[in-house]
């Protein structure tokens, strides 16, 4: 069973909303000692195209907060960066009018249980302002996503981690 909780967070410069996903089966404790810390962010963009310099920043800056605050390895992490243009997006259910507006959604998938909800919270605010540093103030919000995958559902090297760590016993 999936329990799925969503809503506003405080930040320093406004609101993001939060959309956490969790198994029934993440009740256990939240930091495993034996999850590797192979994450992945996937950063997509509406609207304007970020320039070059913007896309370097995003991707090392994600990769530094995914290591700092996520506790993940850096050499393991993966970011990935997407760009649409407004009309394949809505909000409200209305076409986004302005090719210069520019929107983000992120979307963290991790080994469920690898990280607190205070340390995903950390995150959500941490991602959000970057966002709007290097972007500028982006007039729709920013959406902060993580996904948490069982340890049977990610594969790594032609494995999946359950039973990476099944060998390892």
């Amino acid at each position: 069973m999936t329990n799925i909780s969503s809503g506003f967070a405080p930040l320093s410069r406004g609101w993001a909303f939060v959309f956490l996903q969790r198994s029934s089966s993440s009740r256990r404790s939240p930091i495993h000692s034996k999850a590797p810390p192979m994450p992945s962010a996937t950063i997509t963009l509406v609207g304007r195209a970020p320039t070059p310099a913007q896309r370097q920043q995003l991707f090392q800056r994600t990769a530094d907060l995914m290591v700092d605050l996520l506790k993940r390895t850096r050499n393991l992490v993966v970011v990935s960066l997407k760009h649409e243009q407004c009309e394949n997006w809505s909000v409200g259910g209305s076409q986004l009018p302005n090719a210069d507006s520019i929107g983000a959604q992120v979307t963290f998938q991790i080994l469920e249980g690898s990280n607190t909800e205070e340390q995903m919270a950390e995150m959500v605010a941490a991602m959000t302002a970057m966002l709007s540093e290097v972007l500028g103030p982006n007039p729709l919000p920013p959406y902060v996503i993580f996904e948490q995958i069982p340890t049977y559902a990610w594969g790594y090297k032609g494995r999946t981690i359950a039973d990476m760590r099944r060998a390892k016993q």
